[in-house]
């Protein structure tokens, strides 16, 4: 087996694991009802805390994200 064809199998299971991700996820929150823009952000900024205590994706890249949007 060559490098090559190592570093595509490694790019296949990578891609394979983020659509697995996506898809799991997407049926875990279609679980969740939002009524307003303040619950959302609410829930996700719980959610950033959870993941580290920093927030700094929430700080740094999603908020700005979606004022440009």
């Amino acid at each position: 087996v060559t490098k090559e064809q190592k570093r595509m199998k490694q790019a296949k299971n990578l891609e394979e694991g983020r659509i697995f991700n996506y898809q799991l996820n997407s049926k875990l929150l279609a679980e969740w009802h939002f009524d307003s823009y303040e619950d959302i952000r609410k829930w996700l900024n719980e959610w950033f805390a959870s993941k580290d205590g920093r927030n700094f994706f929430e700080e740094e890249f999603f908020w700005r994200s979606t004022q440009i949007a």
